[in-house]
């Protein structure tokens, strides 16, 4: 029995010396913090080989969606035809704000020579040009922007070139951007032009 004991003993020790063999050479090199810092510096070296293939192929995967997008034969004919009506409503739009212009100064002109008899000299008669002038002006942006998008969707669907339809649909957005800001400006105008109002109303319903 005492042999057998030793011998349980030695191969009880034995296994637990085995055991914390393998705990200190499994775990040590996490506890070490000389060995965390090399881990670290090497993860610092060499991202790219940390970066799983999962990730890659999902980003590039991404970059192919946002590049391809097809169109159809319909989706094309579509667009050559909207080139075709935005350019025409453009030319039209010019020229009917060249001819704003022009009746403006020539309202101006009018006015000015009939000034003693119709207008006062607190209100030229060259004020009506300069107001014609503004808004040809404003509305002179929006209208070249749809006129730059007209030209450039043409040439991007006969060249088939990214580059030109880019650019058109850039211009697009500008269109609608502006033609956006000055509605919001004309709302915000009206809002107070009938606040105004409605104050002027009621003050003079309190003087009454």
């Amino acid at each position: 029995m005492t042999l057998a004991n030793s011998t349980l003993s030695y191969d009880y020790s034995h296994f637990q010396f085995l055991t914390l063999n393998k705990f200190i050479k499994k775990y040590l090199p996490i506890i070490n913090p000389l060995a965390i810092f090399r881990s670290i510096a090497k993860q610092l070296k060499n991202p790219l080989k940390n970066t799983s293939m999962d990730t890659l192929q999902e980003t590039s995967s991404k970059e192919k969606i946002s590049v391809k997008i097809e169109l159809s034969k319909a989706s094309l004919q579509n667009l050559y035809e909207t080139s075709q009506w935005t350019k025409f409503l453009s030319i039209v739009a010019f020229i009917f704000i060249g001819l704003m212009i022009i009746l403006g100064f020539s309202l101006g002109f009018i006015m000015s020579a009939f000034s003693n008899e119709t207008i006062t000299e607190d209100f030229p008669g060259y004020i009506f040009g300069i107001i014609y002038l503004a808004g040809g002006l404003i509305y002179f942006f929006p209208i070249l922007f749809l006129f730059k998008f007209s030209s450039y969707l043409k040439k991007a669907l006969v060249s088939k070139d990214a580059a030109q339809i880019d650019m058109a649909f850039k211009n697009l957005k500008s269109h609608f951007r502006y033609v956006g800001i000055l509605t919001i400006i004309m709302l915000g105008i009206y809002a107070v032009g009938i606040m105004f109002a409605l104050i002027g109303g009621l003050a003079m319903g309190f003087a009454s």
